[in-house]
């Protein structure tokens, strides 16, 4: 190789070196990665994904801002940049056994102050062939399977006319209980909502006593009344609630009674 040849060559892998070295910086500590958006009100806003590693936790960051994200095995893939304006994160929360799961977070900034547009499960996974009973297990009394997906488009070209199309497949399959086999598949639209700068697709009425399970330590299980007009998102059999600018799963007990669940925290320091 000549030597203008090995020149252009350790040029370019500086150069790569100093652009991946601004994207992502570890430490023995912790790692963090950056990211340029375009904030709502048309400004360039910096976002900072940070993860003290062996922690089961990941802070996304911005200048005035902050949101935590609890109980999770770590990030899957690499979030996206939608349309300048969002920041697409799936991650993995724990769960127990014989399952899995994947959740989607859309975030985007307005005012220097994060917003989390949605935050869904994206994808569930469920199968139960064993359940340490020799006699049951001889006889295969039990092949339980159940599988929930989503598949998300984002159209539109600003925050007056982005839409969120959703395709939903959702399947149980039960030889135990086969009254409760179902497979469908279903289509939605989700808007956005300017103001409040998150996706839905309803709103609900509601004055009803919950049992509220929230990651926030300060706010923590309780439980309380929720009054009021709230927009929500449906997809298929899941429902999500966001009150207090704040998103929550809402589903029932075993017992019937009405669940909030939580799945990240605001103003994580």
């Amino acid at each position: 190789m000549s030597p203008q040849k090995r020149i252009t060559v350790i040029l370019i892998l500086l150069s790569f070196c100093a652009y991946y070295s601004n994207a992502f910086a570890q430490t023995d500590e912790k790692w963090i990665k950056e990211y340029t958006l375009e904030s709502l009100d048309g400004t360039p806003q910096k976002v900072y994904l940070l993860h003290e590693i062996g922690a089961d936790s990941y802070i996304i960051k911005c200048s005035n801002d902050s949101i935590r994200i609890d109980d999770t095995y770590g990030i899957s893939g690499e979030p996206v940049i939608l349309n300048k304006n969002f920041l697409r994160i799936v991650y993995n929360p724990r769960l127990g056994s014989n399952q899995s799961c994947e959740r989607v977070l859309f975030l985007c900034i307005s005012n220097k102050k994060l917003y989390i547009a949605m935050h869904v499960t994206l994808n569930y996974y469920y199968e139960l062939t064993e359940v340490y009973n020799k006699k049951a297990d001889s006889l295969k009394l039990f092949n339980e399977k159940s599988v929930y997906e989503l598949k998300l488009k984002l159209t539109g070209g600003n925050k007056n006319d982005y839409k969120l199309t959703a395709n939903i497949h959702d399947m149980n399959s039960s030889k135990h209980d086969p009254s409760t086999n179902y497979n469908y598949d279903d289509k939605t639209v989700l808007n956005f909502d300017a103001h409040e700068n998150i996706f839905y697709n309803d709103f609900i009425e509601l004055n009803t006593m919950f049992n509220v399970y929230d990651p926030d330590p300060a706010i923590g299980e309780h439980k309380q009344r929720i009054t009021g007009n709230f927009p929500i998102i449906k997809l298929g059999k899941m429902e999500y609630y966001y009150i207090n600018d704040r998103w929550y799963e809402g589903s029932k007990d075993d017992n019937g009674k009405n669940i909030l669940f939580g799945y990240s925290t605001s103003n994580a320091h």
